[in-house]
């Protein structure tokens, strides 16, 4: 962590307020959410190699884009991904994501 010449609050707070409920995501699920779902679409984001669309994850598990952006918010507000905003000429913008490598979390420990 201190090998960088900046640092980031994520990073230091997870030192400082690190115990075993904090590092897992299970406690903290939000109402609606399940474990199960939330393990089946994580193992999917660690399978992208390349930033995703709420869509195109959707399309790739046969779930609903509803349900998978539910999940990705809950994961991009623990900072688990992070994303982007395209505009394009025509058309309205959309959100890319991909994994944070500045996450206090892995995908694993969800």
């Amino acid at each position: 962590m201190f090998q960088t010449t900046q640092l980031q609050q994520t990073k230091i707070d997870h030192v400082f307020h690190s115990t075993p409920e904090s590092t897992d995501l299970k406690v903290n699920l939000t109402k609606g959410l399940s474990q199960i779902t939330l393990k089946l679409i994580c193992t999917k984001i660690k399978e992208q190699k390349k930033p995703f669309t709420a869509e195109s994850l959707a399309k790739q598990l046969n779930l609903s884009h509803v349900i998978v952006r539910k999940y990705i918010a809950f994961l991009e507000k623990h900072h688990v991904l992070t994303s982007k905003t395209v505009y394009l000429k025509v058309g309205r913008p959309y959100q890319i994501y991909q994994l944070n490598p500045d996450s206090p979390f892995t995908v694993g420990q969800l």
